[in-house]
């Protein structure tokens, strides 16, 4: 019998090795959702079952969301009441006139100024109201000088850091095939900082919140105190105060890049725990360029560790996912890897991104240097090298620059993409860009197989079982197994084992913090908006979930009577949403 289990484990072991995105794609990506869907599930109920988790966060999310929507009042209604003084329901010319002056410290008569906007002497709140929602520029200019409040500020701060982030995870995250967020949003906000101060010739003005979704957006860049000759008053704005202005959004996009480099290395580090490292993730052809690529990353990093992650982070990488993966598939501790890679680019190379930007938006400061420089070099090399003509080349690609993220900042989209379209043409980005896609596809593929490898694995586990209890009954008979009897017994003990094998939505359903977040999620969210379909769906879940439970603790017909309820739930969401 043991004879005949091991030829049956040397059947499935050569048949796991056949797993490929090239020959059986279908089936490799099916095994490749189904190993990520449970270690999603298990790794979300475990982090559910932390105390600091589910008796500190969630309650705090919670308590703070409820204060923000039912306690602290609206940005309208607290500076109305700072407005009216006396308490009497109406705000007048003086009173507006006053808190301008004495709290917001702004010039005399500007409060006086506003109030004429209201379109009458004094307003009742309902008017404030009206006024605070007008769209008009002169509006927005005598309403940018309010602050909100503390809560709210820190709310609006929080959602541009959100932004930002998100932002930066979108530029990495696509695994050389990202969102450049940088020059599409990044880079036009420096410029519209730039801009702002030439503006209003000091770096008094809001440069928050810049996200599109939450928050007073008008008030972005609106001078508050503006200089007489803002021009001139702009020329004594230090490197510093522009760099100040600009350096919340550039480190939270860069540490947005950074968190957008965790998913190759973990996807790599979860593949080396498997200990598949596997061949083709490890030795292929010399003479391949991607092999090439992957063999210098895999030897700094080896070498030089933490400094090589760093160095190589924090200058413009595209190649930087396949430092991600060797770190992974050395199983490098993840603060090591994380640290460096947040540091070189949140810190060191998205700030000197923004220092060049400065200086590129602060006047014609690069191009008298570049002519400068050629000027110079001109005078020693000889005549025929032309660097005359090579400088104005390159002042004419750096105004270019310049002009199309000014284009994209002021919202002329047509611009930019004139100016990507002709980047394309050059031949040696495209092909180093398209070199770098292929060779992270490439590991990328190679995980992706090695997961699959993992969960088919785990499979043929239950089909050996299942084999060994067909073989104890076979060899109650004194004939020898066949080899074709024996991959027919084969296939009725996986045939077995998949159906006593859960499906990914039951095994997800298994775990109960996660089933329970979901309802209650759902019942409190309907009850709030008074949404009645999100409140059945989540008592159905409530109820779905207690009679899996009750089937499974008394084994009682339990696959069919759960998938009938598999299916009154389906019936219930399709009633619901239909």
């Amino acid at each position: 019998m043991s004879r005949d289990l091991e030829r049956a484990g040397a059947i499935l072991a050569a048949d796991r090795e056949k797993l490929s995105l090239l020959h059986r794609p279908l089936h490799t990506a099916a095994l490749f959702l189904s190993y990520s869907a449970h270690r999603t599930a298990y790794y979300t109920e475990a982090a559910l079952s932390k105390p600091l988790v589910n008796t500190v966060l969630l309650p705090l999310v919670v308590a703070l969301c409820f204060i923000s929507y039912n306690v602290i009042p609206a940005p309208a209604s607290s500076i109305f009441a700072a407005l009216d003084a006396d308490g009497d329901g109406y705000a007048t010319t003086s009173e507006v006139e006053s808190y301008y002056t004495t709290v917001l410290k702004q010039p005399a008569e500007t409060g006086t100024a506003a109030a004429r906007s209201f379109g009458a002497p004094s307003v009742e709140f309902d008017a404030f109201a009206e006024w605070w929602q007008s769209t008009t520029p002169e509006v927005q200019r005598y309403r940018a000088v309010f602050a909100h409040g503390w809560w709210r500020e820190v709310e609006y701060w929080l959602a541009d850091a959100l932004y930002w982030v998100v932002l930066g995870v979108l530029s990495s995250i696509g695994l050389g095939t990202g969102m450049h967020s940088g020059l599409l949003f990044l880079f036009p906000h420096i410029y519209l900082t730039c801009a702002a101060v030439s503006r209003c010739g000091n770096t008094n003005f809001w440069s928050y919140p810049s996200n599109l979704f939450y928050g007073p957006r008008d008030r972005l860049f609106v001078c508050l105190a503006p200089q007489s000759q803002p021009e001139a008053a702009a020329l004594q704005v230090s490197l510093l105060q522009y760099l100040l202005k600009v350096v919340p959004a550039c480190v939270l996009w860069g540490a947005g890049t950074a968190i957008g480099e965790v998913p190759p290395y973990a996807l790599s580090y979860a593949a080396a725990l498997q200990g598949r490292h596997r061949d083709d993730l490890q030795e292929t052809p010399a003479y391949d360029v991607m092999t090439l690529m992957k063999n210098w990353t895999l030897r700094k990093i080896r070498r030089y560790g933490f400094w090589a992650i760093l160095l190589l982070a924090a200058w413009p990488n595209m190649a930087f996912d396949l430092c991600g993966m060797a770190c992974g598939q050395f199983l490098m501790p993840f603060w090591t890897f994380f640290s460096a890679t947040f540091i070189g680019k949140a810190l060191i190379k998205v700030n000197m991104q923004a220092i060049f930007f400065i200086v590129l938006f602060s006047g014609d400061n690069i191009e008298r240097l570049m002519r400068k420089i050629g000027h110079a070099a001109a005078g020693v090399l000889p005549a025929s090298l032309r660097v005359g003509a090579v400088v104005e080349q390159a002042v004419g690609a750096v105004v270019q620059a310049r002009n199309s993220i000014a284009n994209r900042a002021k919202g002329d989209d047509g611009s930019v993409l004139e100016s990507a379209a002709e980047s394309t043409d050059s031949l040696v980005v495209w092909v180093l860009h398209w070199v770098v896609v292929a060779a992270v596809a490439w590991f990328a593929k190679s995980i992706v197989e090695s997961f699959a490898y993992s969960e088919q694995e785990r499979r043929d586990e239950g089909t050996l079982s299942e084999m060994a209890m067909a073989l104890r009954r076979r060899h109650e008979s004194s004939l020898p197994i066949s080899s074709v009897e024996l991959r027919a017994m084969l296939l009725s003990a996986e045939a077995d084992a998949q159906d006593g094998e859960s499906s990914v939505i039951e095994s997800v359903m298994c775990f109960t913090r996660l089933a329970l977040l979901a309802a209650v999620g759902l019942i409190t969210w309907g009850v709030y908006h008074r949404h009645g379909s999100s409140i059945s769906l989540g008592l159905t879940l409530l109820l779905h979930r207690y009679l899996d439970r009750q089937l499974t603790a008394n084994a009682a017909s339990q696959r069919k009577l759960r998938m009938t309820l598999r299916v009154a739930l389906g019936v219930a969401v399709l009633c619901i949403y239909a």
